[in-house]
């Protein structure tokens, strides 16, 4: 993860995205990307950054409940993007090309013209949807932690889970 890597991360951030507590934007964070990125690899290779709390806001559901946003900093958002792309390139060769839960390029219109297709093609005339409510509110963390081949350094720079 250079700074060309970094730089790149940051390119592929939405510009329109919401200041974390910060308050920093992309357009303000880009007018010295250069420096900027510099010291945030700098501080990443010296292990000496540390994510910082993120700006949390509640967003009204359709059943009347909030769910819980997280605004993250900028520089957090590139270093997530930069772990982001790095994580796809090791676990996206083997997903099937039918899969298309929480995969970039992969929308839920384009599953459903999949679906659609398939039902088609196979002469299917009934389709059974379950959703497993609050699934990954309900899942053992530490499970997944030991069962998900990563690099343990990511981990340590994992924020605790929100309540």
């Amino acid at each position: 993860m250079d700074e060309d890597f970094l730089t790149e991360a940051f390119h592929q951030l939405r510009k329109d995205a919401a200041a974390g507590i910060d308050q920093m934007t992309v357009e303000e964070y880009e007018r010295n990307l250069r420096e900027r990125i510099t010291e945030l690899h700098r501080k990443l290779v010296s292990r000496e950054y540390r994510a910082q709390p993120a700006r949390r806001v509640w967003i009204p559901k359709g059943d009347g409940g909030q769910r819980p946003l997280a605004i993250l900093v900028l520089e957090d958002k590139i270093v997530q993007r930069a772990v982001a792309m790095i994580l796809e390139a090791i676990y996206e060769p083997p997903f099937c090309g039918f899969s298309y839960g929480f995969r970039r390029q992969h929308s839920a219109h384009q599953a459903l013209t999949y679906l659609r297709q398939q039902c088609l093609d196979l002469g299917i005339n009934w389709i059974i949807d379950a959703d497993i409510q609050k699934f990954f509110d309900e899942i053992s963390h530490s499970w997944l932690v030991d069962h998900i081949p990563m690099d343990r350094r990511i981990l340590t720079q994992c924020p605790r889970r929100l309540g």
